[in-house]
């Protein structure tokens, strides 16, 4: 994923078996929200529901992942 210095333009590259997709997105008002960066990894990583949540323009400053229960009452962490 690309973000122009703006933030109001994205990129994002996609594998997808026999080559790549370019997806690309402007905004005629606001900006994207960028997360932190991380210096001791070098990059920022994301899951994809917050890449999906950037690009829908919903802020995940404040996501707060929730537990939840299998049937068998093994809780399981769903992002």
């Amino acid at each position: 994923m690309f973000i122009n210095k703006r933030r109001d333009k994205i990129k994002l590259l996609h594998w997808q078996g026999s080559g790549y997709l370019l997806y690309y997105k402007r905004l005629e008002k606001g900006t994207f929200e960028i997360p932190r960066y991380d210096a001791s990894v070098g990059s920022i990583t994301l899951s994809y529901a917050q890449m999906v949540m950037i690009m829908d323009g919903l802020s995940i400053k404040n996501l707060q992942k929730r537990i939840r229960f299998t049937s068998l009452g093994t809780p399981v962490n769903q992002g």
